[in-house]
């Protein structure tokens, strides 16, 4: 299915939303993890990346790594701007690819680095793509200083119906460090 690009009100995709309170906006409940482990992922530098293969190899999980359509600049200025300009109007990009039988995972980490104390907007493209109902879903960032909190508001609104778990904002994290967040959100190291 081929995700078109859309504008969209300020204040839809995270701009101008105040995050929800920790206590909405996530849960330390054990994710029902029988089914299958997705980890989606955008990195533009490779930081997400690393730590989403972290979690790959802990849990047996699939990777998907999030790309847009209209790949963003080589250039750190040029690839701001861009940003910025998306998340400040809302715009959605489109991506170049999507999972195949999303419908049959059940437990879904969504990796991302921290734009503007927010998700990138190929990031929301990706969760409003996808219906989240009955998924458990673990929310992680790498970030420069903001930390997840700001992005959640974003995560709990494309993931409604979702079992949200604890996000984690895991820079320079390594095996052990992910090893613990897994088990504190209730994920062992084998997916269950």
């Amino acid at each position: 299915r081929q995700v078109q690009t859309r504008e969209v009100e300020p204040g839809y995709g995270g701009t101008g939303v105040e995050a929800l309170p920790q206590t909405e906006a996530a849960t330390d409940e054990p994710a029902d993890t029988d089914g299958d482990v997705l980890i989606a992922y955008f990195s533009r530098t490779g930081n997400t990346r690393e730590i989403a293969s972290m979690i790959q190899a802990q849990t047996g999980g699939d990777l998907f790594e999030i790309q847009s359509a209209e790949s963003y600049p080589a250039s750190y200025s040029e690839t701001t701007a861009r940003a910025e300009r998306e998340i400040d109007e809302g715009i959605l990009p489109a991506l170049a690819s999507d999972v195949e039988n999303f419908d049959e995972y059940e437990v879904i980490f969504i990796g991302y680095p921290i734009w503007w104390n927010t998700t990138p907007p190929v990031i929301n493209t990706f969760l409003d793509s996808h219906e989240f109902e009955g998924k458990t879903v673990a929310p992680f960032c790498t970030s420069g200083g903001s930390g997840i909190q700001g992005s959640l508001a974003n995560i709990n609104r494309y993931c409604a119906g979702a079992n949200v778990l604890s996000g984690r904002d895991l820079s320079g994290a390594n095996a052990g460090e992910v090893s613990q967040w897994l088990a504190q959100i209730g994920i062992n190291s084998d997916g269950n």
